[in-house]
Protein backbone atom coordinates (compact mmCIF):
# COMPACT_ATOMS: atom_id res chain seq x y z
CA UNK A 1 0.00 0.00 0.00
CA UNK A 2 2.72 2.29 0.67
CA UNK A 3 4.20 1.82 -3.05
CA UNK A 4 1.23 2.58 -5.13
CA UNK A 5 -0.20 5.22 -5.56
CA UNK A 6 -4.07 7.89 -6.79
CA UNK A 7 -6.94 5.97 -7.46
CA UNK A 8 -5.64 2.57 -6.84
CA UNK A 9 -3.88 3.66 -3.39
CA UNK A 10 -7.77 4.85 -2.99
CA UNK A 11 -9.80 1.85 -3.90
CA UNK A 12 -7.03 -0.27 -2.18
CA UNK A 13 -7.24 2.06 1.18
CA UNK A 14 -11.09 1.64 0.82
CA UNK A 15 -11.17 -2.09 0.83
CA UNK A 16 -8.70 -2.03 3.95
CA UNK A 17 -10.28 0.63 6.26
CA UNK A 18 -13.34 -1.86 7.07
CA UNK A 19 -10.29 -4.29 8.77
CA UNK A 20 -9.37 -1.87 11.12
CA UNK A 21 -12.10 -0.54 12.96
CA UNK A 22 -11.87 -0.55 17.03
CA UNK A 23 -14.25 -3.43 16.99
CA UNK A 24 -12.08 -5.57 14.55
CA UNK A 25 -8.88 -4.48 16.34
CA UNK A 26 -10.86 -5.54 20.00
CA UNK A 27 -11.73 -9.04 18.14
CA UNK A 28 -7.85 -9.68 18.35
CA UNK A 29 -6.98 -8.66 21.99
CA UNK A 30 -7.78 -12.22 22.89
CA UNK A 31 -4.93 -13.40 20.17
CA UNK A 32 -2.53 -10.52 21.79
CA UNK A 33 -3.42 -11.96 25.66
CA UNK A 34 -2.41 -15.82 24.90
CA UNK A 35 1.00 -14.57 24.21
CA UNK A 36 1.32 -12.74 27.77
CA UNK A 37 1.81 -15.56 30.01
CA UNK A 38 4.72 -16.74 27.59
CA UNK A 39 5.98 -13.00 28.25
CA UNK A 40 5.97 -13.42 32.13
CA UNK A 41 7.73 -16.48 31.57
CA UNK A 42 10.52 -15.19 29.29
CA UNK A 43 11.54 -12.18 32.11
CA UNK A 44 11.15 -14.43 34.66
CA UNK A 45 13.78 -16.79 32.93
CA UNK A 46 15.87 -13.61 32.69
CA UNK A 47 15.77 -12.00 36.21
CA UNK A 48 17.87 -14.45 37.29
CA UNK A 49 20.68 -13.05 35.13
CA UNK A 50 23.44 -10.80 36.54
CA UNK A 51 24.06 -8.69 33.39
CA UNK A 52 19.77 -7.46 34.06
CA UNK A 53 17.10 -7.75 31.30
CA UNK A 54 17.68 -6.57 27.80
CA UNK A 55 13.94 -4.92 27.38
CA UNK A 56 14.36 -3.94 23.97
CA UNK A 57 15.15 -7.72 23.24
CA UNK A 58 11.75 -8.98 25.30
CA UNK A 59 9.50 -6.45 23.71
CA UNK A 60 10.81 -7.48 20.01
CA UNK A 61 10.38 -11.28 20.48
CA UNK A 62 6.80 -10.60 22.30
CA UNK A 63 5.84 -8.62 19.25
CA UNK A 64 6.90 -10.86 16.89
CA UNK A 65 4.65 -13.28 18.64
CA UNK A 66 2.49 -11.25 18.68
CA UNK A 67 2.07 -9.55 15.21
CA UNK A 68 3.17 -12.97 13.50
CA UNK A 69 -0.15 -14.75 15.51
CA UNK A 70 -2.60 -11.81 14.65
CA UNK A 71 -1.27 -11.04 11.05
CA UNK A 72 -0.28 -14.57 9.82
CA UNK A 73 -2.00 -17.16 12.47
CA UNK A 74 0.80 -18.80 12.96
CA UNK A 75 3.36 -19.57 16.12
CA UNK A 76 6.55 -17.70 15.69
CA UNK A 77 7.86 -19.24 19.13
CA UNK A 78 9.97 -16.18 18.72
CA UNK A 79 9.69 -16.38 23.08
CA UNK A 80 11.07 -19.36 23.51
CA UNK A 81 13.55 -19.32 21.09
CA UNK A 82 15.99 -16.35 20.25
CA UNK A 83 17.00 -17.61 16.88
CA UNK A 84 13.45 -18.20 15.74
CA UNK A 85 13.15 -17.58 12.18
CA UNK A 86 11.01 -14.83 12.41
CA UNK A 87 12.69 -13.02 14.81
CA UNK A 88 15.55 -12.79 12.41
CA UNK A 89 13.70 -11.17 10.01
CA UNK A 90 12.17 -8.77 12.13
CA UNK A 91 15.27 -7.59 13.35
CA UNK A 92 16.15 -6.10 9.87
CA UNK A 93 13.59 -3.98 10.58
CA UNK A 94 15.67 -2.76 14.12
CA UNK A 95 17.15 -0.01 11.07
CA UNK A 96 20.63 0.20 12.86
CA UNK A 97 22.16 0.04 9.99
CA UNK A 98 23.27 3.32 8.78
CA UNK A 99 22.23 2.71 4.79
CA UNK A 100 19.36 0.65 5.81
CA UNK A 101 17.80 4.35 7.21
CA UNK A 102 19.41 6.43 3.97
CA UNK A 103 17.11 3.37 2.20
CA UNK A 104 14.33 3.66 3.68
CA UNK A 105 13.95 7.54 3.86
CA UNK A 106 14.32 7.73 0.12
CA UNK A 107 12.27 4.90 -0.81
CA UNK A 108 9.48 6.71 0.70
CA UNK A 109 10.00 10.13 0.23
CA UNK A 110 11.50 10.29 -3.07
CA UNK A 111 9.79 7.46 -4.96
CA UNK A 112 10.53 8.39 -8.64
CA UNK A 113 14.05 8.07 -7.51
CA UNK A 114 13.74 4.80 -5.96
CA UNK A 115 11.82 3.35 -8.93
CA UNK A 116 14.35 4.74 -11.30
CA UNK A 117 17.07 3.10 -9.53
CA UNK A 118 14.74 -0.09 -8.11
CA UNK A 119 15.55 0.79 -4.76
CA UNK A 120 13.29 -1.72 -2.00
CA UNK A 121 12.54 -1.21 1.69
CA UNK A 122 12.62 -4.33 2.00
CA UNK A 123 15.52 -7.01 0.54
CA UNK A 124 14.67 -10.01 -1.41
CA UNK A 125 15.52 -12.43 0.92
CA UNK A 126 12.41 -11.37 3.34
CA UNK A 127 10.13 -11.35 0.73
CA UNK A 128 11.40 -15.06 -0.22
CA UNK A 129 10.47 -16.09 3.60
CA UNK A 130 7.06 -13.83 4.31
CA UNK A 131 5.63 -14.70 0.85
CA UNK A 132 5.74 -18.80 0.77
CA UNK A 133 4.79 -18.36 4.06
CA UNK A 134 1.72 -16.59 3.73
CA UNK A 135 0.41 -18.46 0.59
CA UNK A 136 0.98 -21.63 2.40
CA UNK A 137 -1.02 -20.28 5.44
CA UNK A 138 -3.97 -19.04 2.90
CA UNK A 139 -4.17 -22.38 1.37
CA UNK A 140 -4.48 -24.07 4.12
CA UNK A 141 -7.20 -22.03 5.88
CA UNK A 142 -8.73 -22.38 2.61
CA UNK A 143 -8.82 -26.31 2.19
CA UNK A 144 -9.34 -26.72 5.59
CA UNK A 145 -12.22 -23.47 6.15
CA UNK A 146 -10.16 -22.39 9.07
CA UNK A 147 -11.47 -19.23 10.61
CA UNK A 148 -9.82 -17.29 13.47
CA UNK A 149 -9.99 -13.78 14.69
CA UNK A 150 -7.12 -12.08 12.89
CA UNK A 151 -6.00 -9.82 10.24
CA UNK A 152 -5.50 -12.61 7.70
CA UNK A 153 -9.33 -14.06 8.24
CA UNK A 154 -10.36 -10.95 7.25
CA UNK A 155 -8.68 -9.91 4.31
CA UNK A 156 -9.49 -13.67 2.72
CA UNK A 157 -13.17 -12.63 3.44
CA UNK A 158 -12.94 -9.53 1.12
CA UNK A 159 -10.97 -11.70 -0.99
CA UNK A 160 -13.37 -14.28 -1.29
CA UNK A 161 -16.70 -11.97 -0.85
CA UNK A 162 -15.65 -8.88 -1.86
CA UNK A 163 -17.03 -7.77 1.50
CA UNK A 164 -16.63 -8.87 5.55
CA UNK A 165 -19.09 -11.17 6.01
CA UNK A 166 -20.72 -9.42 8.84
CA UNK A 167 -20.58 -6.40 6.58
CA UNK A 168 -23.41 -5.10 3.81
CA UNK A 169 -21.37 -2.96 2.08
CA UNK A 170 -19.23 -4.54 -0.54
CA UNK A 171 -16.24 -3.06 -0.98
CA UNK A 172 -14.76 -5.29 -4.04
CA UNK A 173 -12.36 -8.22 -4.06
CA UNK A 174 -8.54 -9.06 -3.38
CA UNK A 175 -5.93 -10.77 -5.70
CA UNK A 176 -3.75 -12.95 -3.70
CA UNK A 177 -0.86 -10.53 -4.33
CA UNK A 178 -2.51 -8.20 -2.66
CA UNK A 179 -3.56 -10.12 -0.09
CA UNK A 180 0.16 -10.87 0.54
CA UNK A 181 1.43 -7.75 0.57
CA UNK A 182 -1.14 -5.93 2.82
CA UNK A 183 -0.31 -8.86 5.68
CA UNK A 184 3.66 -8.62 5.11
CA UNK A 185 2.67 -4.95 5.79
CA UNK A 186 0.70 -5.24 8.76
CA UNK A 187 3.88 -7.22 9.91
CA UNK A 188 6.20 -4.55 9.04
CA UNK A 189 4.27 -1.64 10.15
CA UNK A 190 3.99 -3.26 13.51
CA UNK A 191 7.37 -3.60 13.76
CA UNK A 192 8.44 -0.43 12.63
CA UNK A 193 6.18 1.54 15.23
CA UNK A 194 7.20 -0.63 17.92
CA UNK A 195 11.35 0.14 17.01
CA UNK A 196 10.53 4.12 16.75
CA UNK A 197 7.72 4.83 19.33
CA UNK A 198 8.63 1.86 21.66
CA UNK A 199 11.77 1.55 21.63
CA UNK A 200 13.07 4.54 21.17
CA UNK A 201 11.36 6.17 24.14
CA UNK A 202 13.29 3.70 27.02
CA UNK A 203 16.65 4.53 25.82
CA UNK A 204 15.79 8.33 25.71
Amino acid sequence: MFAIEGEKWKNLRHKLSVTFTSGRMKMMFPIIESHTMELINLVDSLSTNEVGIDIKNVCMRFTADVIGSCGFGIECNSMRDENAEMLRMSEFFDIKDTWTRINFFIVNVFTNFAKLFKLKVTPQFINDFFLPMIKQTFELREKSDINRSDFLSLLMQIKKYGKLKDEETEVGTLTFNELAAQAFIFFVAGKIFFIIVFCDSIYD
